[in-house]
């Protein structure tokens, strides 16, 4: 049976917001599984134009997140990117619904050594998930901000034991400092 990737519907819509920008975007969507169903109760926003199996660009923030995730195993992470505006329309409009080979590739490399492995792509348009059991795709309503509170407390641990600056990355809303830039970046929602 497939797994069922459930996203809130203000994580959707920051998603969306950073398919205006100019660049593409790294993101990782934090979940908890619970049966097939994969609640994703938060996310970060890693930088742009990297591999998104990976977290690059903040040393720190990477050792933070693979610390997090060894001491938390009921966590798991969907590995995703967008497909901006500008780059759909730009090139064809093929990537605003479908993955680019290099997706596919990396994509498949990761799920050689994560059988559990989700990728996802973000357009202006949707949102695809990558994984052989073709996971579906739904919408909630937001979490409480208590679900955030307690992952943020779960990290600034990990980053305490670790000896690193909890204050270094903006845990509040999971983005790290040097991308604090894309966010002020981001337009407004549109409204619907």
């Amino acid at each position: 049976m497939p797994r069922k990737v459930i996203i809130p519907t203000d994580v959707k819509d920051k998603l969306q917001q950073l398919t205006q920008l100019q660049n593409e975007t790294q993101v990782l969507l934090l979940y908890q599984r619970n049966g097939n169903d994969c609640v994703v109760v938060s996310y970060f926003i890693l930088g742009g134009n990297e591999s998104t199996t990976q977290t690059h660009g903040n040393s720190n923030l990477a050792k933070l997140i693979k610390e997090f995730l060894s001491e938390n195993p009921t966590y798991k992470f969907i590995a995703g990117h967008t497909h901006t505006e500008s780059i759909v329309s730009n090139r064809e409009s093929h990537y605003a619904d479908h993955f680019s080979t290099g997706d596919e590739r990396t994509y498949t490399r990761a799920l050689q050594t994560d059988p559990e492995f989700i990728g996802a792509v973000i357009t202006p348009t949707t949102i695809k998930l990558w994984a052989p059991d073709n996971p579906q795709l739904e919408f909630c309503p937001p979490h409480p901000k208590f679900v955030h509170e307690k992952i943020y407390e779960k990290i600034r641990d990990v980053a305490r034991r670790k000896g690193l600056n909890a204050h270094e990355f903006n845990l509040g809303h999971f983005v790290s400092t040097p991308e604090r830039r894309i966010i002020k970046e981001m337009p407004k929602p549109r409204p619907k």
